[in-house]
């Protein structure tokens, strides 16, 4: 038998009491060291999963911080630019202060300075376009033909009916 061989293993006929033992001892020691090693890594997954809940929870907060953050920067670019459009607008009137008389009135001044603060005017969105119903529809109940200028019979001039 050379250092490497493991001992040869008894026949069970030929175990006696003292190796049984020595054999439930062995067994007896690994489930120990099996128990040991379980509780070990339920601390350790323990400790990792509240170290994951608690990252979760700060990339969380960093998240809101940043949105939080990213709104106050918006909103500062827009007082900005509204500063900006108050200075120029004072400085419009005061380079030219009236047409009819030389002084500022101060209703003018409210009137532009309110203006300048509001950003400029977007326009009043119209009434959507009226839109052909097409095909062989009856142009009477097509809401963008005009009967004056249809002839007679009145079929609606628009897209053709693309089932037809």
């Amino acid at each position: 038998m050379t250092a490497t061989e493991p001992p040869p293993r008894p026949r069970l006929d030929e175990m006696t009491d003292d190796m049984l033992d020595a054999l439930y001892a062995r067994l007896d020691a690994a489930f120990e060291r099996a128990d040991r090693l379980a509780t070990d890594l339920t601390a350790e997954w323990d400790v990792s999963r509240r170290l994951l809940e608690s990252r979760q929870e700060m990339a969380a907060e960093r998240y809101a911080w940043q949105e939080r953050g990213d709104r106050a920067e918006a909103r500062a670019a827009e007082l900005e630019a509204a500063l900006d459009r108050v200075r120029a607008t004072v400085t419009d009137l005061c380079d030219e202060p009236h047409p009819d008389h030389d002084h500022l009135c101060p209703d003018d001044v409210r009137r532009y300075v309110l203006d300048a603060i509001d950003g400029p005017a977007r326009p009043a969105p119209g009434p959507e376009p009226a839109v052909h119903i097409g095909g062989s529809g009856n142009a009477e109940d097509c809401p963008a033909c005009d009967l004056d200028r249809l002839p007679y019979p009145w079929i609606c001039p628009g897209q053709p009916d693309p089932q037809s």
